[in-house]
């Protein structure tokens, strides 16, 4: 067969045709708007058969390539509408379209509107692949396949795909897929009758774990994210555990207004065996029908005024810890609070009420507390400030109807208490360096009952009203002093010039209020922490728990910087202080709660490369009749192949207990974790954490990862050691699909 090459060129809106041999000429700049700048661009066609131009339509055959601006199409035969811009392509058809890619034995593309009909047709644009009988664009950047699949597997034979009858895909936004059949390989394992996919989130959008375990026998739950569009997420669980039973539940992310932010989640489970207790801590009696329901909502009201609403419904105090381990650790005891908060330029105003929902918990109910706070605003031009507080509530303390292990239950007591807080400022810088701010404040505060009466259960009286006032007053004191040595520099390290900053400081505070705080029992008393409280106010906000008080912090400030990259970074960051108590407090026993040297704080951050950081957060005793605590942590990351964690919490010498009157033991936990990449297809991680007070050691784990092109593997085994209750050997095998599903198979001993 004879061949030749031929470049026909066709200038938009022209009924002329002009053949040439040799380089494409170059395109053409658009004029005008979007449609009339692309109906400008010349269009070139180059093939290896013949070519014609007939009353506009311009055909050509074997190897034809269209140029249309950036489009390109290939195919075996195009017939081209010069006036339409529209190409009829038949043969092996491929487009590509910016970052999208078509594929088809038959295709109708406009190159303006884009626009395609087509039978037999594929697309690419990652990171999605679809596929179906064929497809049309009823708008633009919207496509209408039937009886198709999608798949992010980028092969010819994808290892999964999402079978459906009808498919709607919005690039660069979402997917919606009707009567969808889930295939792994060549096995139909999930049916839903609507499926919509997020193009803008990797978030997994179908989960299924199966396994058994000695707690909740054979296992299997299912999880199913829906985004129904930008404002709301579904996401739906249905579970199956052989000795507990049913259970499902649904949350919901939602966006009430512009900005907003809301979060519902519900969870039901009849469980057959409620009355399993896997802890060595005593339960008190629940019944079969267990639930946790959450409502979290931020609502804008207009400017500068907005609500929040916490509300959560628990069935018992237990449920987390049984079924939501996750929640657990970060959350032991659920709020219920409604607050409404107005922001001006220099106030806020803010109604918070506070209620006991679940009457398993210990609560302090404000209903409600009025406050009002005025932000440091000038006095005329003297260089003084002047900040205040004021709030009015009404408490009720609401005890826990568990009995646990005290025997009997508290009386509830309530009272109003009115509260105002005034304080001048005078902020000023002297001989250049020096910051010097002096402060004072007066305090007043009413209750309307002591409530001391009430210790006894069978007193009536909650006792009179009790008034105090508080005088307070201090200097804050602090200056730096810098140098920095230029020529030290380190291309290793990133190290070009270093800077040595330090800021001592001093924080004096007296405090001297009319009665303390055993002449009222209290509502927001403070808990006690291993950490230092803060000292003057408005930063100690608990009211009730004020004392006489003489203190000063005294501490000093460390940073070393360098540049990189035109910015200043922070090697080393060391805050160290202590408080010099001329006070002392004695507890009901008369026993000492503080010394006149209270610990060394430290807060310690090291890093000097993006790869090694060294971090400690140290509470030092100096008179060794408290607690010391000590969290230190080192990461090293050499490269992207290797990282290593090791780390050590020790808590000793504290003096307290739980809330079941349990004391709290000494602990010193030594925990290491190593991660390493093999290659781009293994990797491997190991956990291990170590009680050196009683030589256990605690948890080990240890994970082989498998990367298989479109799944990735898990293999992980781990031990946990719980003491006194039931230890737990833990062996699964985790399955996921990267980008959309996932699928998890464990078993537990």
């Amino acid at each position: 067969m004879f061949a030749f090459r031929a470049i026909l060129c066709l200038l938009a809106f022209s009924s002329c045709a002009l053949a040439q041999v040799g380089p494409a000429p170059a395109p053409a700049k658009p004029k005008g708007g979007e449609k009339h700048g692309a109906a400008s661009v010349p269009i070139e066609i180059t093939a290896d058969g013949d070519t014609r131009f007939v009353a506009g339509i311009a055909t050509a055959n074997e190897n034809v390539v269209v140029r249309h601006g950036t489009d390109l199409l290939y195919a075996d035969h195009v017939s081209y509408d010069v006036s339409q811009h529209i190409a009829s392509a038949d043969g092996n058809v491929r487009i590509y379209s910016g970052s999208k890619v078509y594929r088809g034995d038959h295709i109708v593309f406009n190159f303006l509107t884009k626009e395609i009909t087509s039978t037999n047709f594929s697309a690419a644009e990652f990171p999605v692949f679809a596929k179906g009988e064929s497809v049309t664009t009823p708008e633009p950047d919207h496509y209408h396949l039937t009886n198709g699949y999608l798949t992010t597997d980028n092969r010819a034979h994808p290892s999964f795909r999402l079978r459906a009858h009808t498919m709607e895909i919005y690039p660069d936004d979402r997917v919606v897929l009707k009567d969808v059949v889930l295939y792994v390989e060549n096995v139909p394992v999930f049916w839903v009758p609507i499926y919509s996919q997020s193009l803008k989130s990797q978030e997994s959008t179908f989960r299924v774990q199966g396994g058994s375990s000695s707690r909740f026998g054979d296992e299997v739950m299912a999880t199913f994210n829906w985004r129904v569009s930008d404002n709301l997420t579904m996401i739906f669980h249905e579970d199956y555990r052989s000795k507990r039973g049913d259970g499902g539940g649904l949350d919901m992310r939602y966006k009430p207004v512009k900005d907003g932010y809301g979060l519902f989640s519900g969870y039901y489970l009849h469980d057959k065996e409620y009355y399993e207790n896997p802890t060595a801590l005593p339960r008190s009696p629940m019944g079969p029908d267990r639930y946790r329901f959450t409502l979290q909502q931020f609502t804008p009201l207009g400017e500068g005024l907005e609500a929040k609403i916490n509300a959560n419904v628990w069935s018992d105090p237990y449920i987390t810890e049984d079924f939501f381990q996750r929640e657990y650790s970060r959350q032991r005891m659920p709020d219920n609070t409604l607050e409404v908060i107005n922001r001006g330029g220099d106030y806020e105003i803010s109604v918070l009420g506070r209620a006991q929902i679940n009457r398993f918990f210990d609560t302090t109910e404000r209903a409600p507390e009025f406050r009002i706070e005025t932000k440091p605003i000038k006095v005329f031009n003297t260089g003084l400030e002047y900040e205040s507080e004021t709030s009015m509530v009404h408490f009720q303390q609401s005890y826990s109807n568990q009995l646990y292990n005290f025997g009997t239950i508290p009386k509830a007591y309530s009272a109003d208490r009115w509260d105002t807080y005034h304080e001048l400022l005078y902020p000023k810088q002297y001989f250049g360096w020096l910051n010097v701010t002096p402060h004072v404040g007066l305090r007043g505060t009413a209750w309307s009952h002591d409530n001391l009466d009430i210790a006894s259960t069978t007193a009536d009286e909650t006792g009179k009203s009790v008034e105090r006032g508080v005088i307070d007053g201090g200097v804050d004191l602090s200056f730096k002093v810098s140098r920095t040595w230029t020529d030290l520099k380190s291309p290793t390290l990133g190290i070009d010039g270093i800077r040595h900053v330090v800021e001592p400081f001093v924080h004096a505070q007296a405090v001297l209020p009319s009665v303390g705080s055993d002449a009222v029992r209290g509502f927001d008393d403070r808990v006690a922490n291993t950490w230092a409280n803060p000292i003057g106010f408005p930063f100690y906000n608990s009211i009730d728990s004020i004392n006489r008080q003489m203190v000063a912090r005294t501490g000093v400030r460390n940073q070393i910087q360098t540049k990189r990259d035109g910015q200043n970074v922070t090697l080393v960051d060391w805050s160290v202080f202590s408080d010099l108590n001329a006070t002392s407090h004695y507890d009901e026993q008369n026993v000492l709660t503080d010394d006149t040297f209270s610990h060394v704080y430290s807060d310690f951050v090291l890093q000097p490369t993006n790869w090694l950081t060294f971090q400690s957060r140290d509470a030092i005793d100096t008179g060794s009749a408290s607690y010391n605590m000590y969290d230190n942590s080192l990461s090293w990351q050499p490269n992207r192949a290797y990282k290593f964690t090791l780390g050590d919490r020790l808590l000793e010498g504290l003096n307290m207990v739980d809330t079941y009157g349990l004391p709290i033991p000494n602990s010193n936990q030594v925990y290491f974790r190593f991660f390493y990449r093999l290659n781009e297809h293994w990797q491997f991680e190991t956990r291990h954490s170590f009680n050196t007070d009683d030589s256990n050691l605690q948890e080990q784990s240890y994970t082989v990862f498998r990367d298989m092109s479109a799944w990735q593997m898990g293999v992980t085994y781990s031990e946990i050691n719980n003491h006194e209750s039931t230890s737990q050997s833990v062996f699964y095998v985790t399955l996921t699909l990267k980008a959309f599903p996932s699928a998890t198979a464990r078993a537990v001993q």
